[in-house]
């Protein structure tokens, strides 16, 4: 049997590598999805392009290709996609029309995606900070104080980005279906792909979450041993 300390111990590993597989099984599920050809026979560039001009913003937002990039900026009103993902395949249809979808949050108005512009800056470094808060905070209670601050606003962060993330997939997947001639069977494979990518922000989540929960935790027990 183990002990309150070593499955603990174990909770913390297999969260640990809930962050590692959940990025491992999107670029799995982008190869399977890349090896499927989508039914409108087109690029991302393409769909990208089109769906922008069934919704009028095809003079204020750009497409481009790039060399290894897939997002959009909202600064300057682009739509970059990866050399590699601008194929006629599936993959490459999901992630066009995702970040055809953020395009379309930022023309809107939204204001809950200005915020994530806004935050996402801070996310970098934020983590860094986190990382080596949480590590002195097990040694150090005014570190571990100061983790707890910072993962709270790590953990904010997250999950303001996965509803930005999946509102987007929504107008994306939305947009295309009301303008391409698609059927069901692609549009779930679509879904899926993109569900996978949330996945890997609900592992941030789950994590940030622990590490508050334990770090708390270990500060109250430390307090009650005074």
């Amino acid at each position: 049997m183990l002990g309150i300390k070593e499955e603990l111990y174990m909770i913390w590993l297999f969260i640990l590598a809930l962050i590692p597989l959940s990025r491992i099984l999107f670029y799995i599920v982008l190869f399977i999805m890349h090896r499927k050809e989508n039914i409108v026979g087109e690029i991302g560039r393409n769909v990208a392009e089109t769906m922008l001009g069934k919704v009028e913003l095809q003079d204020e937002v750009k497409v481009i290709v790039a060399d290894d990039e897939d997002s959009y900026d909202p600064a300057t009103n682009i739509v970059c996609l990866s050399k590699k993902n601008n194929r006629k395949t599936i993959a490459s249809v999901a992630i066009a029309i995702h970040e055809v979808g953020h395009a379309l949050q930022m023309n809107s108005k939204w204001m809950l995606y200005r915020f994530r512009c806004k935050i996402i800056v801070m996310k970098g470094p934020l983590i860094y900070i986190t990382a080596i808060l949480a590590v002195l905070g097990f040694g150090i209670r005014i570190c571990g104080m100061l983790a707890v601050v910072s993962l709270i606003c790590l953990l904010v962060c997250t999950v303001v980005e996965l509803v930005v993330e999946i509102d987007a997939s929504i107008k994306g997947c939305r947009n295309y279906q009301k303008h391409f001639k698609t059927n069901s069977i692609e549009m779930r494979k679509i879904r899926f792909f993109l569900g996978v990518a949330a996945l890997t922000y609900f592992a941030d989540i789950i994590n940030c979450i622990y590490m508050v929960v334990r770090l708390v935790i270990h500060m109250l027990n430390n307090g009650e041993e005074k």
